[in-house]
């Protein structure tokens, strides 16, 4: 909602901005997502190849990888303006990311290795 001047109101901009951390939320969710954002955050651009391998290991089946990936995964992040993906060179590059998306993703890393840890090794 606008004011006489044009201007937004503070309750719009919660809005919008609740929006985005849900989005951010929800590219989150997904561990292959996290994968390529995280290898995008350490080198600013990864191969395909590199990405379905790394998944392949976790979940051993490399065609439903590339499945999700490709139908899935990629289109997300390159619909939200997070990565651009070149079908030719099967490379996919970063791009400019929203405030707060690197915190996350590392809080998410974090958040993941504790649990791991704690699973492997849990205190009695």
């Amino acid at each position: 909602m606008s004011d006489e001047n044009g201007q937004r109101g503070a309750g719009a901009h919660r809005q919008e901005a609740s929006g985005e951390v849900d989005l951010l939320f929800d590219v989150l969710r997904e561990p292959c997502r996290r994968l390529v954002l995280t290898r995008l955050q350490r080198n600013g651009r990864v191969s395909v190849e590199r990405i379905v391998n790394e998944r392949r290991l976790r979940s051993g089946d490399r065609e439903s990888v590339e499945i999700d990936l490709y139908h899935v995964h990629l289109p997300m992040l390159e619909r939200e303006g997070l990565i651009e993906y070149d079908e030719r060179s099967g490379e996919i590059v970063g791009r400019d990311w929203p405030a707060g998306l690197d915190r996350l993703l590392a809080a998410a890393r974090e958040l993941e290795a504790g649990l791991f840890a704690e699973r492997r090794d849990p205190v009695n």
